[in-house]
């Protein structure tokens, strides 16, 4: 090739941005940017046809074509987003530990490890709740902690804070790397069954006693929010022989045959406690003792 060439790039618009112009002979030739400030976000990628002519673009020189691909890479220059600032989740009071609540992510026009994502719950839902973070979608996974109670509390109202991973210290200037959200976990409540003071009660009862005579009190609550009534009964697999009743609304516990020690001086039962309405039983075990008469010679 006689004396130097001349190079440059075509003007097609979509090597707006990016110039090539050198006059040299075995030089290398240096591809730089013509504008500051360019935006992966808006434009990834620059096609440019480089036509180099020789005897420095004179009349009758040749010339030649080929094409450069500009890839532009990521640097973290954008924040992460929410796209809501309030989620709302109903969860079940039974939901057990360690069960997920909700999923939230934000959003960031970066990509790579320049979006990757840290969460962290700022108010209310620490303890009962835990944030981490799916590394392969990059969402907030809120995650149960401890065990929900609709009697105690019915709603949380949490403040969830996103910040990027890899914030590069020369973009700082241009504000927090870092979003929030409120998320609103309310509480389902769950019917659960009577709930008995005591799962084993011991009576005493002298075997002389009349037909009718209290031995004890059996108690259990609605631990649901109704506080529905309970009713109690005695499982008759238990008293066969029918030696005891129960009343139904107040759980005393009375004789109802005579009884004879000599015969029988144990007798167990089960007390069943049923939610007149919801049809939740519980039980509770119940041992009645019956010492000798009074009258009976020892």
């Amino acid at each position: 090739m006689r004396g130097g060439y001349d190079a440059s790039a075509s003007a097609a618009p979509e090597a707006e941005g990016v110039t090539v112009r050198c006059r040299c002979g075995a030089m290398p030739r240096v591809i730089r940017t013509a504008l500051p400030n360019m935006d992966r976000e808006v434009k990834d990628q620059y096609v440019l046809v480089i036509q180099a002519k020789d005897m420095v673009g004179q009349m009758g020189g040749l010339s030649g074509t080929t094409s450069v691909t500009v890839t532009l890479t990521d640097v973290n220059d954008n924040p992460p987003h929410f796209s809501r600032k309030n989620y709302q989740y109903m969860v079940l009071e039974s939901l057990p530990v360690a069960s997920v609540v909700a999923r939230v992510k934000a959003l960031d026009n970066d990509i790579g490890p320049n979006a990757e994502m840290e969460y962290r719950i700022m108010e209310d839902g620490p303890g009962v709740f835990n944030i981490t973070t799916d590394e392969d979608t990059q969402e907030g996974i809120i995650i149960l902690q401890k065990p929900l109670d609709f009697e105690t509390r019915n709603s949380f109202n949490l403040r969830i804070e996103a910040t990027n991973r890899n914030i590069d210290p020369a973009f700082v200037h241009l504000g927090s790397f870092s979003d929030t959200t409120s998320v609103k976990v309310t509480v389902e409540d769950v019917n659960e069954p009577p709930v008995f003071s005591t799962q084993l009660s011991k009576m005493v009862v002298s075997e002389d006693a009349r037909v009718g005579t209290s031995i004890g009190r059996v108690s259990a609550h609605d631990p649901d929010s109704s506080n529905s009534a309970i009713r109690y009964s005695i499982d008759r697999n238990t008293d066969l022989e029918r030696f005891f009743n129960v009343d139904a609304l107040s759980g005393v516990i009375s004789t109802a045959k005579p009884l004879d020690r000599e015969v029988n001086s144990v007798h167990n039962l089960t007390i069943l406690a049923m939610e007149s309405r919801k049809y939740m039983c519980a039980y509770t075990h119940t041992s009645a003792t019956s010492t000798p008469s009074t009258s009976t010679p020892q």
